[in-house]
């Protein structure tokens, strides 16, 4: 009898577009739960999305220096020599993405090379002194450096037997 009641409860409050007290408490309590829940998947993958695109513009920052530097080379090749300033290959550079003043990137000869280096995540400019570590994430300090060292490569070449 008291199923049968309260299933003419619910018709006569429907058939009156009325709900029943009760349920909207329950619905409040399960359309909390329901965003709860999804708050805390989404406090739990940001800092992994901001991790990856960290890693995403760090992988092109070193694939920016590895063009750039492939230009000093061929630049070399011509040559003989390093340019004095990347404005010497005639060709346009991207900025650098961590480089707030929109400045591409840096590039130093050094004695038997050279240096190309970004700021790096910290966006500060360590002259190409502190390498950033990959594994660092945000956490890390220092540049992103790439260098070609022609007195080593000569070294290694001929302790490989190959000159």
């Amino acid at each position: 009898m008291h199923r049968l009641w309260d299933s003419y409860y619910v018709a006569k409050t429907v058939m009156k577009k009325k709900w029943p007290s009760h349920l909207p408490y329950d619905m409040f309590i399960t359309v909390g739960l329901i965003v709860a829940i999804l708050v805390s998947l989404i406090v739990r993958l940001l800092p992994s999305l901001s991790e990856a695109r960290l890693r995403a513009k760090v992988a092109v920052v070193l694939t920016n220096l590895e063009s750039i530097g492939t230009a000093l080379n061929r630049y070399y090749a011509d040559h003989q020599s390093y340019p004095k300033s990347l404005e010497d290959l005639a060709i346009p550079f991207p900025t650098d993405i961590f480089n707030k003043d929109g400045i591409t990137y840096n590039y130093r000869k050094v004695d038997d090379g050279w240096k190309l280096y970004s700021y790096g995540p910290d966006e500060d400019d360590d002259n190409g002194d502190i390498e950033y570590d990959l594994t660092a994430g945000y956490e890390g300090n220092g540049d992103i450096i790439i260098t070609n060292n022609v007195k080593r490569q000569e070294k290694n070449s001929k302790e490989d037997g190959r000159h």
